[in-house]
C-alpha cells in the first residue's frame, strides 16, 4: 500500500514511520524549496525525537521513505492520502489555519502548482 502525507509535520513524520514498520510504502509530499532542502542534507527537523534523523535517513536509504515535490504529486498512485500540517498559533494562542486550508485545497483540486 502507498500512502501519500500532505505536509512535512511531526505527524507525518511519526506516522510515516510506523506505517513503515508495518510494511507499507509512505511519501511526504513538499514545497520545492523544502524539497530541495531536504535532497541536498541542510534541511533539520522542527522538532526533536530520539534517533528520528537515523531512522529517517534508513528509511530515505532504503526506499521506503520518499519526499516528493508538490508539482510531481500524482494523487492517483497512491492508496490513501492523509494531510499532515502542524497548527500553528497566533500571538494570542489562537489557532491559524492558513496552511490547513492550503493543503484541504490542494488535495481536493489535485492542484500541481507547488
Amino acid at each position: 500500500m502507498n500512502i501519500l502525507f500532505v505536509g512535512l509535520s511531526h505527524l507525518s513524520i511519526v506516522y510515516g514511520l510506523a506505517f513503515i514498520q508495518k510494511g507499507l510504502k509512505v511519501s511526504v509530499a513538499v514545497d520545492k524549496k523544502m524539497h530541495s532542502e531536504i535532497t541536498s542534507g541542510s534541511f533539520r527537523l522542527p522538532f526533536y525525537e530520539p534517533n528520528i534523523t537515523e531512522i529517517l535517513s534508513q528509511e530515505v536509504k532504503f526506499g521506503r521513505l520518499l519526499f516528493v515535490e508538490n508539482a510531481s504529486v500524482d494523487f492517483n498512485s497512491y492508496d490513501l492520502s492523509l494531510i499532515a500540517i502542524d497548527t500553528k498559533l497566533d500571538g494570542v494562542g489562537n489557532p491559524v489555519y492558513e496552511e490547513l486550508f492550503e493543503a484541504i485545497e490542494f488535495v481536493r483540486h489535485g492542484n500541481t502548482n507547488g
